[in-house]
């Protein structure tokens, strides 16, 4: 059909193909034909046989040795295969940290094809998530790379052979490849046979029909001239620059000789032995490559090659686009140093065509090797080793006279990963269309690394040239399969002297080859070669659960793996550090691995369990025993894999990206489940409704039984409210003979305000209301109160006094449904009441239009429409203008129900919904919560209150921040305690499981709580009386809600739970709400804690200063051995660092901080609450107060200005921070610069927080305090706290000393604007907006400093200058404009703080 795009590419299977699946389906084979003769149509034509005949429930996994050629062949079966799902999976899928059986099982569902490199399968089978027998073929791209340690050999040594050896059922192989050999060694072909369990086999039928589709090009051989020119000035620089180093003024030689620990004498001692540092080597591999260019390509390039990668690292400035970003900044100013010192200021960057000295003689020979072939059909790639030399051969034909005007060139250097180095600088074009491009035609040369010798699909190339020989006989055969084109050139450029005994060679070889894997009886002889360092580990471990196995092979990568996942800081080694000793002479090798102090003190140290003739392999013994014991201790699942997302039995499996909006079940109606009691009338009760007075003491008849009601606060008016009161009427059942008079008042009291609400023909009422009077006289009440009198008769009976024992009047001219009048006064007037007088005819009862004139009135009112009173008037709503209005007598009728009762009949809407609120909480402590006793339902009706609905108790915003910091506390101690090996990187993923709102969400949606939430906020006006009928069969509605709500509503019922009943009820609820989670006690948890920590070391003698100093005395002096402990420290006395004490004195801070905050008097709104903790717990200002704090010793000193010795009593001070113990020399230098800046900058803090009217943010951002400092203040809090058996007065005594407690009072007392700067401009701004503009600007006494312009609006309101971070400037700007909005408007400080 036309007009529907391209046709697919239809399988046309040749002969020679379907020759070779005949032998693929029989027995395992590698296929081995040459580049381009259609290997992976017979792929195709394979994996479709298999996928025919093999169960469902298999898989074909199809694997290639790169990224690109993965993506490209998965695009083939995708094309060709169509009906079968396919599947890429690479490392830019992010595979490698898909850590849970569920994510693999969800990821291959219905997927019958999975292309993937070798790597990616190889883990997966090693971590157990795929298990070799679910895959039915296995097919081998470049099958020639399964030798040795490459991981295709490693998947079928490790779980192909093994169930091989045991008979067990493993998947059929196939392999591709056009050089089943990779070097001359003899019998590597039986090698690669043995590894892949195949026989190499290539068409012997249908030799001839190969031989029509694949063009063997024909090997060419270019010699040149060996001779190089002298080096050019800028190169010879370069290279004296290099020889003249000095090793002492190497950064990373000054570093060490500040070290006076064992570790950094070593490294230091080795650094000036080998003269092997990061400087040296940098600039050595720069300066091999430029004598590399120079002696390839000529003096020109080198030059332009030095001057290219010297101004590419001058712009290298620390930015976040830098690719040095990593580089320690003293070794970059170092080798810039350096670098400046070449003039390349002299090299000319424009090409000399006059000049041939400027080309060395092996580029003047391709030049002439492509001038000679350049044809209009031209298509090559030419071949170089290293990538400087792709961009620099590049430049050197795009310029060149001779080839600029020819070559369309393109660069392909592939993507691989590699560290960032000076002489890897200089840019390469964007190279992702270059081969698209020579397929196109736009481009005609490609020059390329050895990226493109295998399985990649290019367009077919009538020329090859290698610029530099082949390493071996693969590269020789995969860069010749790219000229495919007939009468194509294999082209090698080889120096004079050597133009034949490698060529010859490998051809000898090839053909040998060829004519084994064509002999099918032959027979190898088995030739074993000792491998040096290859020794035989038999060790493995294997997890039946999952089946991943752990192996010598696979052990080092792992526990580099598992050591990088640990929480640190810049400052920390997260590498094993190995020791080796040696047995008998040398002979044999052990090895001890330490970890990282992450780890915990018990899991630190392993030593490898034999000795070894390689430090390779002890090594790997000894971590081997390491991860053997992380697995064990449950810091390892059964994948083999580092818990990065836990598997843990209490906490969701990851933290998922949950929708904003949920569909959940509508709010529970508290009244169904009692509507079958009310039909039997034999279960009621009667409440007695109080106003105090103000109107008529009513009963209320409801169904079931209903618990305490508590008084209803009426808002009457804009002046008047009252307490409405409930009282359950003791003996109910002298009622229950009287439900049909009392459903008649029910009616006749909703007729007089709700008629247009009430349905004619439906008198079953949910609740009922009448008198409180004697039951006898209920009938008669109802007679006397019943019905209409007209405005005559009530005038003729009052004989013209004019006031009436009746209710509202109304005017039949206007219908009886509509508002009614309160009665004022009797006049002769014109009627008032509309424009076009009416009169009713007393004869026929008709309305009929009259003349006006006047007669006598009634004065009235307009009664109020108003139905909501549980919430104070808006001032908006506050109608001053209700004028008298005047009323026809003739046409007015009273209502007999006296007024007091219409006033009471507006109440019952709010009245039913605060009953009905108050059941929803009262059934939700009864039902879904009744196993923690909650007393206080009003503490529950809050909790369940979203703010949109406006309850008059007020909504859950308080509770929820309260509960939130509950939740984390008991979150924390929890886990901690049930997990005591694990580091606070498992802690907190754990945590963030068991308190995000995900999962939060989650846990509500498990236990229905939704149902219990407040939905809409009550105003009355859609209010229409509840009819039993209605609740017999109630609709299965759902509705939308947030999911931050439910959240919400889960912490406001743990703090509601904490304030009711402390931490008994709040652990009951938290057992209710995240049943998952084994909840414990304070002191069971901290008990546990405590039991763990080592008996006091004998290293703690120095902790004398420090307990007086935080003013409380350890009775195991280890854990605060510990909590000082930075993550650096290694070497002797190592213990567990501080890093679970700190996430432990996180919570505890918090905890102490918002109670104190929710508690006090002024009941602080929620987002004053999170400003208030927000203040006092961020990292820069308890690194403040961890600079202050210092405690005082005694010290004598000598009186030098005396003759006689003199002493003088002094003092000495010692910080906190002092005490840290480490092990990194950098880390005093950090220290001192951090101090400096403190000393600088202490005054004006101190100032601000003691007496200032506004909290110091931009000052305290100015200190730039490094976290560690702040680390240190919760740690000790956690310390304290697990000490005193989990006392949160002990931390509070130690947080008030420090200085928080104190801050935190003077900012709740008000009189302190604590808003952060940039929030409070924003308020300030109104709808104006607010924007932040800054840049970089040079001082010559600070060197590069930031600038911030603010606009408001259009205007540019501040400009400030000398800010040292980003965030510093703009909060420093932000607090300047705000003064000016305050002085242009002439608000206060105290008015703005008082918004």
């Amino acid at each position: 059909m036309e007009g529907q795009g391209l046709p697919q590419a239809i399988i046309r299977p040749r002969g020679y193909q379907l020759e070779m699946l005949d032998e693929s389906i029989r027995q395992n084979v590698i296929v081995a034909m040459d580049t381009g003769s259609g290997k992976t149509q017979i792929a195709v034509l394979r994996i479709k046989a298999e996928l025919e005949r093999c169960p469902p429930s298999q898989i074909v996994w199809f694997l290639a040795p790169t990224v690109v050629l993965a993506t490209q062949q998965y695009e083939v079966f995708c094309s060709q295969l169509p009906s079968y799902q396919s599947r890429v999976l690479t490392g830019t899928d992010g595979v490698d940290r898909w850590g849970e059986q569920r994510i693999w099982d969800a990821i291959l569902e219905n997927v019958r094809i999975v292309v993937s490199t070798h790597q990616v399968l190889l883990d997966a089978l090693t971590h157990g998530f795929i298990r070799i027998e679910r895959i039915c073929l296995l097919v081998f791209d470049e099958a020639h790379c399964c030798t040795h340690k490459h991981p295709a050999s490693l998947i079928m040594k490790h779980f192909y052979h093994p169930r091989v050896s045991r008979g067990e059922k493993v998947p059929y192989i196939l392999g591709l490849t056009a050089s089943p050999v990779i070097n001359a060694k003899a019998g590597e072909l039986q090698k690669l046979e043995e590894s892949l369990d195949a026989t190499a086999k290539t068409p012997r039928q249908n030799r001839q029909e190969l031989l029509k589709y694949v063009y063997p090009p024909v090997l060419s051989k270019v010699s040149f001239r060996t001779d190089t020119a002298d080096h050019s000035f800028v190169l010879g620089q370069l290279i004296q620059v290099f020889q003249n180093l000095e090793i002492s003024e190497d950064p990373y030689v000054k570093l060490l000789l500040k070290g006076r620990d064992e570790k950094s004498v070593k490294l230091l001692s080795k650094a000036l032995n080998t003269r092997k540092t990061f400087c040296q080597d940098s600039f050595k591999r720069l300066c091999q490559r430029s004598i590399h260019i120079h002696e390839e390509l000529g003096r020109w390039t080198s030059d332009c090659f030095i001057k290219s990668c010297i101004e590419q690292f001058q712009k290298c400035n620390g930015g976040a686009s830098d690719p040095l970003i990593d580089w320690d900044h003293r070794e970059k100013s170092y080798l810039l140093r350096k670098l400046n010192s070449i003039p390349i200021s002299s090299v000319n960057e424009k090409f000399d065509e006059t000049d041939i000295s400027l080309i060395a003689p092996k580029a003047e020979s391709l030049i002439d090797l492509l001038v000679r072939e350049h044809k209009s059909s031209f298509t090559g790639i030419i071949f170089v080793k290293q990538r400087a030399t792709v961009a620099m051969l590049a430049k050197l034909l795009s310029v060149h006279p001779q080839t600029k005007d020819r070559f369309s060139i393109r660069t392909f250097i592939g993507n691989q990963s590699r560290k960032p180095d000076i002489f890897e600088l200089l840019a390469i074009k964007d190279q992702n269309d270059a081969l698209d491009d020579l397929r196109t035609g736009k481009a005609n040369l490609v020059i390329s690394t050895s990226v493109l010798e295998e399985g990649i699909d290019i367009s077919a190339c009538n020329i090859v040239i290698c610029f530099e020989l082949p390493p071996h006989l693969k590269s020789f055969i995969q860069r010749r399969g790219r000229a495919r084109k007939e009468e194509s050139k294999y082209i090698l450029m080889l120096p004079e002297d050597d133009m034949f005994v490698r060529v010859e060679k490998w051809e000898e070889l090839e053909e040998q080859m060829k004519v084994i894997y064509m002999n099918e009886r032959r027979k190898f002889e088995k030739l074993r070669e000792l491998e040096a360092m290859d020794e035989d580990c038999k060790q493995v471990l294997s997890i039946e659960k999952t089946g991943a196995i752990l192996t010598f092979d696979n052990v080092i990568s792992h526990l580099n793996h598992f050591c990088a996942t640990l929480p640190g800081d810049a400052y920390m080694d997260r590498r094993p550090e190995y020791e080796f000793r040696g047995f008998e002479s040398g002979k044999f090798i052990s090895a001890k691995v330490t970890l990282p102090s992450a780890v915990d003190s018990a899991l630190r140290e392993h030593c490898g369990t034999s000795k070894w003739r390689t430090e390779k392999t002890a090594a790997r013994d000894a971590a081997f025993q390491a991860y053997l014991a992380l697995y064990k201790a449950g810091l390892v699942n059964d994948n083999m894999l580092p818990l990065s997302e836990p598997a843990l039995k209490f906490s969701e499996s990851q933290v998922e990206k949950r929708a904003a909006i949920v569909e959940v079940n509508c709010p529970l109606n508290p009244w169904v489940e009692l509507i079958q009691q009310w039909n039997s009338h034999e279960t009621f009760c009667a409440i007695t409704i109080d106003t105090g007075g103000f109107l008529p003491k009513m009963v209320m008849l409801l169904p079931g039984r209903v618990p305490i009601l508590p008084p209803l606060t009426v808002h009457w008016d804009t002046t008047k409210k009252f307490n409405v009161s409930f009282l359950e009427v003791g003996d109910c059942q002298q009622y229950s003979s009287h439900f049909e008079v009392a459903t008649l008042i029910t009616q006749t009291l909703l007729l007089s305000f709700f008629r247009a609400k009430l349905l004619d023909s439906k008198l079953d009422f949910l609740a009922l209301f009448i008198p409180a009077t004697d039951i006898e006289y209920l009938e008669s009440w109802h007679r006397s109160v019943e019905g209409k009198i007209s405005g005559r008769e009530a005038l003729a009976m009052s004989h013209g006094v004019g006031s009436f024992p009746y209710g509202l009047l109304r005017d039949l001219t206007s219908g009886l449904t509509s508002p009614g009048y309160i009665h004022k006064n009797v006049a002769l007037k014109l009627p008032k009441s509309s424009r076009n007088p009416k009169k009713l005819s007393e004869e026929s009862g008709e309305i009929s239009p009259v003349d006006p004139q006047e007669e006598l009135c009634f004065e009235a009112l307009r009664y109020p429409k108003r139905m909501d009173f549980l919430h104070e008037i808006p001032s908006s709503n506050i109608d001053s203008k209700n004028p008298n209005v005047d009323l026809a007598v003739a046409n007015c009728v009273f209502e007999k129900l006296p007024l007091p009762y219409v006033q009471f009949t507006t109440l019952i809407p709010s009245i039913i919904h605060h009953i009905e609120t108050h059941l929803i909480a009262w059934i939700l402590t009864e039902s879904l919560l009744a196993p923690v006793g909650i007393s206080n339902l009003n503490l529950v009706k809050i909790a369940i209150s979203p703010s949109a609905v406006r309850e008059p108790l007020g909504n859950y915003q308080r509770l929820e921040f309260f509960g939130d910091s509950m939740l984390k506390y008991f979150t924390t101690v929890t886990i901690l305690a049930q997990h005591l090996t694990w580091h606070e990187g498992y802690l907190s993923a754990c945590k963030d499981r068991i308190v995000g709102n995900a999962p939060l969400c989650n846990a509500a949606l498990q236990i229905n709580l939704p149902r219990f939430i407040l939905a809409k906020p009550f105003t009355g006006s859609k209010w229409q009386p509840p009819y039993k009928s209605d609740l017999l069969n109630p609709a299965q509605a759902t509705r939308e809600m947030s999911t931050k709500t439910l959240a919400d509503v889960m912490e406001s019922l743990i703090g509601a739970s904490f304030l009711d009943g402390m931490e008994e009820k709040c652990l009951r609820c938290l057992r209710v709400l995240i049943p998952r989670v084994p909840w414990l006690a304070t002191k069971d948890s901290v008990s546990k804690l405590n039991d763990c920590v080592p008996i006091n070391m004998g290293f703690s003698q120095f902790l004398g200063p420090l307990e007086r100093l935080i003013g409380y005395q350890f009775k195991k002096k280890t854990l605060l051995v510990e909590a000082l402990t930075h993550p650096s420290h290694s070497g002797s006395f190592t213990t567990a660092n501080y890093q679970r004490y700190e996430f432990l004195g996180d919570a505890v801070l918090d905890c102490i901080v918002v109670n104190k905050i929710f508690r006090h008097e002024k009941m602080f709104p929620h987002p004053e609450m999170h400003t208030l903790r927000e203040v006092v717990v961020n990292a820069d200002f308890l690194a403040f107060l961890c600079l202050e704090l210092s405690v005082m010793e005694k010290r004598t000193e000598l009186d030098k200005t005396k003759i006689t010795p003199t002493l003088i009593d002094s003092a000495q001070s010692f910080h906190i921070w002092e005490f840290m113990r480490h092990t990194n020399p950098e880390l005093p230098l950090v220290q001192k610069e951090v101090m400096n800046r403190h000393k600088e900058l202490r005054e004006s803090i101190l100032e601000a927080l003691e007496k200032g009217d506004k909290y110091p943010w931009a000052l305290l951002l100015r200190a730039k305090y490094n976290k560690f400092f702040s680390d240190l203040i919760e740690s000790i809090t956690g310390a304290v706290f697990i000490d005193s058996g989990g006392s949160t007065e002990a931390c509070e005594g130690f947080l008030e000393k420090l200085g928080v407690l104190k801050y935190l009072h003077r900012a709740m007392e008000g009189g302190v604007r604590i808003k952060h700067p940039k929030e409070q401009l924003g308020i300030l701004a109104n709808d104006q907006r607010v924007r932040y503009k800054h840049g970089k600007e040079q001082r010559k006494d600070r060197g590069e400093r930031l600038w911030c312009k603010v606009y408001v609006g259009d205007r540019e309101l501040v400009s400030v200058g000398d800010g040292v971070s980003p965030e510093e400037v703009m909060t420093r700007a932000a607090d300047e404009a705000i003064d000016i909005l305050m002085t242009e408007r002439g608000t206060s400080k105290e008015d703005e703080m008082m918004e």
